[in-house]
């Protein structure tokens, strides 16, 4: 390796630039067969190849260890309350282990203050939590996370748990839950989500899926389809790469099926839209008390705004 590094700089020496950078921009045009090999060898080394045939100590391993340093007892109290999916109260742990439920709680927080040492204080742990931390951003997807550090995937034998379920339980500073990560918690992006929603919505709560920023990704070609995924996680409406955020009403649900096709329906279309059921009739009935629709044919129906002539039916033109 420093041989393949003295090979290009000195090529780089030889033809006056010195202080050309080894890394980060493509060789000089004429560089000769044996600079490029060398510029190729590197740029395919592996982190392998430097820890002398070894896989090195992943996150798991190092949970492992941290956790080894404590008791049975502690380690038991951690995997079943602050680990576990479905924890146990104070009180469960106390009668399993014959203690009181204020003495668990004084080995629960001993025990996690122990842990809080490795990620907080600098090392590995430390910089793994941090990197996780900037990974996320606000939203994203745990697969995703898991695509960029596998082995937060891998189970820490100690509680039965994989790492990322360990260093979850462990920081504050995001949550992890049901396949999504969240900076703080999945409440704060549930609100940041909102938020969002009502300042890019038209008058009519449609809001446009590639509009939105909310989702963190390494696969922006994704983006809609894990942007869809997370909006209706939150009880939304979504079809046609847009979101719906006022469907309560029949009405309002109404005037955004409109706004998002852009020309007149009827009502059977309208209703075979929702995803609650409502009859034609129903349906009908609240379109002509709503002063935001037009009735426009005998059966199709359009947003006033478009000012398409209203539909007056035959008895008025009769009567005209």
């Amino acid at each position: 390796m420093i041989d393949d590094l003295r090979r290009i700089a000195g090529w780089y020496a030889l033809v006056g630039l010195p202080e050309q950078p080894l890394f980060g921009a493509p060789l000089t045009p004429g560089s000769p067969k044996e600079v490029v090999e060398a510029r190729q060898r590197l740029e395919s080394l592996q982190a392998r190849a430097l820890l002398n045939g070894e896989s090195g100590t992943d996150v798991a391993v190092l949970f492992d260890k941290a956790l080894a340093t404590l008791d049975n007892r502690a380690v038991n109290v951690l995997a079943k309350r602050v680990f576990a999916d479905v924890p146990l109260t104070l009180d469960e742990l106390g009668k399993l282990h014959g203690v009181t439920r204020e003495r668990v709680r004084q080995i629960e927080g001993r025990a996690r203050g122990a842990l809080l040492g490795y990620i907080c204080g600098g090392g590995p742990l430390a910089m793994v939590a941090d990197a996780a931390r900037r990974l996320i951003g606000t939203i994203r997807p745990l697969e995703d996370l898991l695509a960029l550090m596998p082995s937060l995937g891998k189970t820490v034998e100690a509680v039965g748990q994989p790492a990322w379920r360990v260093l979850d339980g462990l920081d504050d500073a995001y949550e992890i839950e049901e396949g999504w990560c969240a900076v703080p918690t999945l409440q704060s992006a549930e609100t940041v989500t909102r938020a969002q929603l009502e300042e890019r919505a038209d008058q009519y709560g449609v809001a446009r899926l590639a509009e939105l920023d909310l989702i963190e990704t390494s696969h922006p070609e994704q983006l809609s389809d894990l942007t869809a995924a997370w909006l209706r996680r939150l009880g939304y409406t979504v079809e046609d790469h847009v979101v719906l955020t006022r469907v309560q009403s029949v009405g309002d649900y109404a005037a955004a099926v409109l706004s998002v096709t852009g020309s007149p329906m009827g009502a059977q279309e309208i209703v075979d839209r929702f995803v609650f059921d409502r009859t034609v009739g129903s349906l009908k009935t609240a379109l002509s008390l709503d002063e935001r629709f037009e009735r426009v044919d005998r059966d199709r129906w359009a947003l006033r705004e478009w000012g398409m002539e209203a539909y007056a039916g035959i008895r008025s033109v009769i009567r005209e």
